[in-house]
């Protein structure tokens, strides 16, 4: 069987068992034909093995350039990812850092006393909806008494983040330069995907949880001063309780305790750094499937079925998104009996 059958194949297996699970959409990973990963949605009708090849070969003949297939690539929600590994079980809070530990423990505590805060990256990453809400419905108390604050200055950043197309000169300093990525990452194009994302989690603030605009500060162009004004809003809050400040910033946390504000600075979880044990694998692959809905297939000598584990928005280094369960993988070859977890994992999707 020729690479491309059996890629054809592979294929086939996932769509029909799609198809009973009733899945909405899959992301796949295409090796054979070096696309990005992409996403196929089977809310209209089914898809052939055919007409994801000849989509995709469509595809590659419009891409006019190539640089990492990042400008075409919608964002990867990575932490709504490490969202459901916290509810799951697979690892603890502290992978974010003992400061949001220790700002749950206070909330938990007296939920009267304090309000939420958050800075503009919190909302690029999705932490509230996909970790920090999760996390509170475990105390049903202190998510009935939370009070959720932003101030207007984040609000008016996320939506001016405005995205523009490359010119040829820009797609060309980008490919000689050796942090190309790096300057991607700070482009106006990606900044408007993540004044999407910002904006997702700003309708789920207001719609799920309430929230309270705070601050009546005018715009500053320059970012230290921004920071400051933003600082200085939730320093006069609209009622006796204490923010609590969350950012991913440590200079930002700095500042803000200046102000004597309480400052939960998160760090970055990162997926090769998880320890996940392996009384835990079935029940992990079990709940990301039943909450998102998604399989994904990587590679030709795959034989696990998974989900897709996200990638950090900020690390387009890699460039490819890993599957959590695969043959390949390093927490595989730990495991013994790999040939029964491979069923039971399949009997389970």
């Amino acid at each position: 069987m020729s690479k491309i059958e059996l890629e054809k194949k592979q294929i086939n297996e996932l769509l029909n068992l799609a198809s009973v699970r009733d899945v909405k959409e899959i992301w796949l990973e295409y090796p054979l034909l070096k696309t990005r990963l992409f996403k196929i949605s089977l809310e209209n009708g089914s898809w052939s093995c055919e007409q994801i090849i000849s989509r995709e070969k469509y595809r590659q003949r419009r891409q006019k350039h190539d640089f990492g297939d990042i400008k075409e690539r919608e964002i990867p929600l990575f932490h709504d990812i490490i969202g459901a590994l916290v509810a799951a079980g697979a690892f603890e809070p502290k992978e974010y850092g003992k400061e949001l530990k220790n700002a749950l423990k206070t909330i938990s505590g007296n939920p009267n006393s304090f309000s939420l805060a958050f800075d503009t990256n919190i909302l690029y990453k999705r932490f509230i909806s996909s970790t920090l809400h999760p996390l509170l419905q475990k105390n049903p108390h202190a998510l009935k008494d939370a009070k959720w604050l932003l101030s207007n200055l984040v609000r008016k950043e996320t939506n001016r983040k405005v995205g523009r197309k490359y010119r040829q000169e820009e797609i060309k300093a980008f490919k000689e330069r050796v942090n190309c990525f790096g300057l991607l990452n700070n482009s106006p194009k990606l900044k408007s995907r993540r004044s999407k994302l910002a904006s997702t989690e700003l309708n789920y603030l207001q719609n799920r949880l309430g929230i309270d605009l705070v601050g009546d500060k005018n715009w500053s162009d320059d970012k230290e001063d921004r920071d400051t004004l933003i600082i200085e809003e939730y320093h006069n809050p609209p009622s006796e309780r204490k923010p609590i400040f969350f950012t991913f910033d440590h200079d930002l946390k700095t500042k803000a305790e200046n102000y004597g504000l309480i400052t939960a600075n998160l760090n970055t979880p990162r997926p090769k750094d998880l320890e996940i044990g392996q009384e835990k694998i079935h029940k992990l692959i079990r709940y990301l499937s039943q909450l998102f809905g998604v399989i994904h297939l990587k590679g030709l000598d795959v034989d696990i079925l998974g989900v897709w584990t996200g990638m950090e928005p900020n690390s387009y280094q890699n460039g490819k998104i890993t599957c959590l369960i695969d043959n390949n993988n390093d927490l595989t070859n730990k495991l013994e009996k790999t040939a029964v977890l491979s069923n039971k994992l399949k009997s389970l999707m």
